[in-house]
């Protein structure tokens, strides 16, 4: 599409968790994928929507999702 830009990303992360008692070495790996939509007339202006999960294992295995929720929205504007 001429005004919108489809996009992927991954990220991993080291973590750490210690108590008085113990400590935990684990890691994070993050998915998401994105739409920024441009309108006609303002290339500048930018409307975003993106959805991403991760998956945490520190003592255990869980699935998050990114951010506050699952899914978000913004509006960008590029200078």
């Amino acid at each position: 599409e001429e005004n919108a830009l489809f996009y992927l990303g991954i990220g991993g992360y080291l973590l750490s968790q210690s108590t008085s008692s113990t400590s935990n070495l684990g890691g994070q790996a993050d998915g998401f994928g994105g739409l920024e939509f441009f309108l006609p007339g303002l290339p500048n202006l930018g409307i975003q929507f993106e959805a991403g999960i991760s998956l945490r294992f520190l003592g255990n295995v869980s699935f998050r999702t990114l951010g506050g929720g699952f899914a978000s929205a913004g509006i960008h504007y590029y200078f």
